[in-house]
């Protein structure tokens, strides 16, 4: 087998400009390589963020939910690091004249051709092949990277966050040679791979409907009998967020809002807005603690494309996208063809979380297995993670759920089956240790949740305040306006009197003289 080199991609351009947006996905990426030969390539402002500990990235939150544990120590890390080339002097800062906005020059990054990127690309690649076979993987789009790829031969791989996320749901991410979010092999993959899936779905029914395939991701359980309140939700996100920048259609969270507001009274819709949105937006919010909630609360989901979006799809609740998303096709698809699409969109083109940046994932995948295997190997990933969240409810492990449901005849073959009695105590110690710190890591993510909404809700209600007092200074400004317009009436009135009397006077004195 031929040694893979992999080579991670991070953009040139962050949304935000020259700040290290992606440096979790760097800690992730030196944690997982931490042993291996690996190459980065990144732009030098992130050498700046191993020296700030405030960042939130070395904080036990992010390193728990993304699964690393964070260095300060760059130069300790079995890595070729590759910066990007300085851009030249732009001419515009010279001549006093406003620079290109950080969100254009994002967005000419990923979608623009670059023949210098191209060219820097294909050096990174060549230098790599003393190590290997390169290997790329990039987060977020880049077209100049895709061409780069292309030319050298090289495998390319692009990941993103998945729509399914903790604490509510077994993580997912994506894992596409195309792209992620807005522009990925979706469509393609699926018209590819559909006769092979369905056939393999028709002998796994337990898998078709939403309480079956909802089993395999969550142990979340819908609310009983909740009765819609409002028609439409709106789930807004980041300003910043790639994924609304570069795939939004041109709807941002202000017009969509606005469009909302123009089609639906203000009783009709709640607003839920991301835990670390920027703005405020007329209207009433969601507060309920848990999205999922949302999602049963009201009739329709309004979103640009909004991870939120995908989650409605998956519970099979109505769902409008303004923006380009993975499953836009699902507005053309028959109610079977939907049914069979939404089990391989999240069986088989996501990916467990577990299996990103593992690079005998990726070489498996390179190979080409069937979408049969695929889905397979998936399940089973997100059956070892289920294991432990069944144990903590149940307190029986899954080997003697096993037992317990077993015919009497059955029980010496599955001790014989697992190593005998002792070896199953064992497992059980494990899953309860195991189970122990799945609580404690779901505890304190609750707990932010909580503290973030805390936050939110302060801001929100000093935001309520703000616009009670500015609508009360605008009716004072009315008041004022509509008594100066009676002042300024009455004035008139007095002004065309006293020119009546100056005339009869003026008329008076020319007949007496």
């Amino acid at each position: 087998m031929i040694k893979q080199h992999p080579i991670l991609v991070l953009p040139p351009v962050s949304p935000v400009g020259d700040y290290p947006h992606y440096f979790w996905v760097l800690q992730k990426w030196l944690h997982a390589f931490r042993s291996q030969k690996s190459t980065i390539v990144i732009p030098t402002c992130y050498i700046s963020a191993f020296k700030d500990k405030t960042r939130w990235e070395y904080g036990p939150w992010s390193a728990k939910f993304h699964g690393y544990k964070p260095t300060m120590k760059l130069d300790e890390q079995l890595i070729n690091v590759q910066f990007y080339p300085s851009l030249p002097e732009d001419d515009a800062l010279r001549s006093n004249v406003p620079p290109v906005a950080p969100a254009v020059k994002f967005y000419e990054s990923v979608y623009h051709e670059d023949d210098a990127l191209i060219s820097f690309y294909k050096d990174v690649f060549e230098s790599a092949k003393d190590e290997g076979q390169p290997l790329a993987i990039a987060w977020v789009n880049n077209t100049s990277l895709r061409h780069a790829a292309f030319q050298a031969g090289v495998k390319l791989v692009f990941n993103e966050i998945g729509p399914l996320r903790q604490p509510f749901y077994r993580q997912t991410a994506y894992w596409d040679c195309h792209g992620v979010n807005g522009d990925t092999s979706v469509v393609s993959r699926w018209n590819k791979e559909r006769p092979a899936f369905e056939a393999w779905l028709s002998a796994r029914q337990d898998l078709i409907s939403t309480d079956d395939l909802r089993h395999v991701f969550t142990d979340w359980n819908p609310p009983p009998d909740v009765k819609e309140k409002v028609k439409v939700g709106l789930a807004l996100q980041i300003e910043s967020d790639s994924n609304a920048l570069l795939f939004s259609r041109g709807w941002t969270n202000l017009s969509l809002s606005e469009h909302l507001r123009a089609n639906y009274s203000a009783d009709d819709y709640r607003i839920r807005y991301h835990p670390n949105g920027k703005a405020l937006y007329e209207g009433m919010t969601d507060r309920t603690e848990s999205p999922l909630e949302f999602l049963f609360r009201v009739g329709e989901i309004w979103t640009i494309n909004s991870s939120l979006g995908m989650e409605a799809f998956f519970w099979e609740r109505p769902v409008r996208f303004f923006g380009k998303n993975p499953v836009a096709s699902i507005t053309t698809m028959t109610e079977e063809e939907r049914k069979s699409f939404r089990s391989w969109f999240f069986l088989c083109y996501l990916i467990p979380w577990q299996c990103v940046f593992s690079i005998d994932y990726y070489i498996w995948r390179l190979e080409e297995p069937s979408c049969a295997k695929i889905a397979e190997r998936h399940l089973l990933l997100y059956a070892q993670e289920v294991q432990t969240t069944q144990s903590s409810k149940t307190g029986i492990s899954s080997d003697m759920k096993d037992f317990a449901i077993a015919k009497p005849w059955e029980i010496m073959e599955m001790l014989a089956t697992n190593g005998g009695m002792l070896s199953i105590i064992e497992k059980q110690r494990k899953q309860i240790q195991d189970r122990d710190a799945w609580i404690s890591e779901r505890d304190e993510a609750i707990a932010l949740m909580r503290s973030q909404i805390q936050d939110r809700d302060a801001w929100i209600s000093e935001r309520d305040e703000a616009i009670a007092l500015m609508r009360s200074q605008i009716q004072d400004r009315d008041i004022w306006i509509k008594d100066r317009d009676g002042w300024i009436s009455e004035r008139d009135t007095w002004i065309i009197e006293r020119d009546e009397i100056i005339a009869l006077l003026q008329k008076k004195n020319k007949e007496g003289s």
